[in-house]
């Protein structure tokens, strides 16, 4: 009886390691064998609420609260408002993120140059650009940028998309520098304040 075991045992643990890494099909965790996986399954995912799925782009979530907050996005309503420039956000994470532009404090440095950042992000995105590895390559022209904010500025060209437009005259523009520089020669708005 005990070689039995023995042998079922090992035949288990060998089965548990032909998969690599198996994946939880309801969260999406990994984990180094299949037993672990069916404990998982067991004690958190069994317990889980079922996920929630938006009707407009496939997002899941299985708490309510985060779900709600999510459809915002997708309604007009932007209940969110910055005390300080009115801007409107569907969520309360876009106000948080939209609130560092009033501040002056640039908490993030780079360790290779003295730039800083107000967002993690930003930083983050920046320090790609000291390895000057362009990977993200335009597919209308042979231009490459290093990062995917580069890219998308320089695809305005190729679809004359211009966002930013000056609220005195109505004049458009690719970058938001062109339009500041715009505004400080803007004879509209000279005359406004003379």
């Amino acid at each position: 009886m005990r070689k039995h075991r023995r042998e079922h045992i090992r035949a288990i643990s060998k089965e548990d390691f032909k998969t690599e890494n198996p994946e939880c099909s309801t969260c999406g965790v990994k984990f180094p064998n299949k037993s672990a996986l069916k404990k998982h399954r067991e004690k958190v995912c069994a317990k889980r609420e079922p996920y929630l799925l938006c009707q407009f782009c496939g997002y899941t979530s299985s708490n309510r609260g985060y779900y709600l907050a999510h459809l915002n996005i997708h309604s007009k309503v932007k209940a969110f408002k910055c005390d300080k420039c009115g801007k409107g956000f569907a969520q309360k994470m876009g106000l948080r993120l939209h609130s560092v532009i009033h501040s002056d404090e640039r908490p993030f440095g780079c360790h290779l140059c003295p730039k800083t950042f107000r967002l993690k992000i930003h930083l983050k995105n920046h320090i790609v650009t000291h390895s000057g590895a362009k990977n993200y390559k335009c597919k209308l022209c042979d231009n490459a940028y290093t990062s995917s904010s580069g890219l998308k500025i320089h695809m305005r060209i190729h679809s004359g998309e211009e966002p930013y437009q000056c609220p005195s005259c109505q004049m458009k523009f690719r970058l938001r520098r062109m339009l500041n520089s715009h505004v400080l020669k803007c004879p509209y708005i000279q005359n406004k304040t003379d």
